[in-house]
């Protein structure tokens, strides 16, 4: 939409599946809708407001585990930059910026220990985060 409220004007629609890249987030007042502007312009709502379900999904700053084997991460965002090394699967990284590659369709990742992967393509998901939350302890013999 063109503002922040819900009810400000309808730019257009996103297909399942574009990029975006949300800079500024509000909570619309009358009916406590959690929103987020584009860096593209315009402004959309991260819940449906039937179901309550997600409507998109965020990559934010944090710790990943890879999920593809040979994960290249390169010098810089451009992912056709200098490979510096490719990790393995099962591998952690620390996210410190997440960022959308609109033309080659990708979210990119900066890391804490230097360079950048992807976390994300048109056709898999090459890391997941490790979720924050509560835990549960599994075993007799973990140390602190």
């Amino acid at each position: 939409s063109v503002g922040a409220r819900v009810n400000s004007g309808r730019l257009g629609a996103l297909a399942r599946g574009t990029l975006i890249q949300v800079v500024e987030t509000a909570v619309e007042p009358e009916e406590q809708r959690l929103r987020g502007r584009l860096v593209t312009g315009g402004w959309i709502s991260f819940l449906d407001p039937v179901s309550d379900l997600p409507l998109v999904r965020e990559f934010r700053p944090g710790a990943y585990v890879t999920q593809v084997d040979g994960v290249a991460i390169t010098a810089d965002f451009a992912p056709d930059s200098d490979v510096l090394g490719t990790v393995s699967i099962g591998a952690h990284v620390q996210v410190l910026e997440t960022s959308c590659d609109q033309q080659s369709s990708l979210v990119r990742a900066r890391l804490a220990d230097g360079g950048w992967l992807t976390l994300l393509d048109e056709r898999r998901t090459w890391t997941v985060p490790v979720p924050l939350g509560a835990y549960v302890v599994v075993t007799e013999a973990l140390q602190a």
